[in-house]
């Protein structure tokens, strides 16, 4: 129940990360919810590069739009019976963080970002 109220109010949980992520200056910023009833998580990336980031961490993820009936970029990624934050969704992040393909991913990513501004 909790995990479905997080969803319902994901747009606002992920505009808060994006000012998150602007006031302490941070690179990245993701959302991660458990519902450890049903022992499921999603991330909740706060913006593009964080998408590609979650994505190359964990490719197998079904990415969604979060409310289907307002598609756009963001998305939340299915992550399946992953919920131990400590040796399930940290390592990936980590390990694609020093990843050659990442690199290029990212700077690529960055560049957009700049470009759109």
């Amino acid at each position: 129940r909790a995990a479905q109220r997080m969803l319902e109010i994901g747009q606002q949980l992920l505009e808060e990360c994006g000012r998150q992520k602007l006031e302490l200056k941070l690179d990245f910023n993701l959302l991660a919810v458990v519902d450890t009833q049903k022992m499921t998580s999603m991330l909740l990336p706060c913006g593009v590069c964080e998408a590609v980031l979650t994505t190359a961490a964990f490719p197998d993820a079904e990415g969604v739009p979060l409310n289907p009936q307002r598609p756009g970029r963001v998305t939340v990624f299915h992550l399946g019976n992953r919920v131990s934050r400590k040796k399930e969704l940290v390592p990936p992040v980590q390990s694609a963080l020093g990843s050659h393909l990442w690199s290029r991913e990212l700077i690529r990513c960055m560049t957009q970002a700049v470009r759109s501004q």
